[in-house]
């Protein structure tokens, strides 16, 4: 892969979103959603890995 400046981005780059379950009460096993979307991403270069969380606004930013 390429960007703009030319140069090569060969770091792996995985995204994941998630949010708080809880399993509903009575009968039906189904789970529902709770809490805020929480986006988590890791940039995985050849020597290291950098895990970072962020909220569904894309702000508040932090290194796992």
């Amino acid at each position: 892969m390429t960007n703009d400046a030319d140069k090569s981005v060969n770091d792996k780059i995985s995204i994941y979103t998630e949010r708080s379950t809880e399993q509903k009460t009575g009968g039906d096993r189904s789970m529902l959603p709770i809490g805020d979307v929480e986006i988590r991403f890791t940039v995985d270069e050849p020597y290291s890995s950098t895990a970072y969380r962020m909220d569904s606004e894309g702000q508040n930013v932090t290194k796992r």
